[in-house]
């Protein structure tokens, strides 16, 4: 079964055949300044099986991010100071 990635789809993880839609909007500030980040960064979900667009789909990739963090944390180098 094919995984669905907008609006409306059959969600299709792990066999699941819920529909995603759009997440509850909360803490909508569009009448001070719009749109508002609360408006445009909105994810998908399912109705059955409450998969997020926000959240990594696996424990192995979220595990990848935090390697390639610590590598990042691991080869950085104060950097030399400028005398002038």
């Amino acid at each position: 079964m094919n995984v669905g990635h907008e609006e409306g789809d059959i969600c299709g993880r792990d066999d699941c055949f819920g529909v995603l839609v759009l997440e509850p909007l909360v803490n909508c500030s569009c009448h001070i300044s719009s749109p508002c980040s609360a408006c445009t960064d909105l994810g998908l979900v399912c109705t059955e099986c409450s998969w997020s667009s926000k959240y990594p789909e696996s424990e192995s990739e979220s595990e990848s991010e935090s390697e390639s963090e610590s590598e990042s944390v691991k080869t950085w180098r104060d950097r030399p100071s400028l005398l002038f």
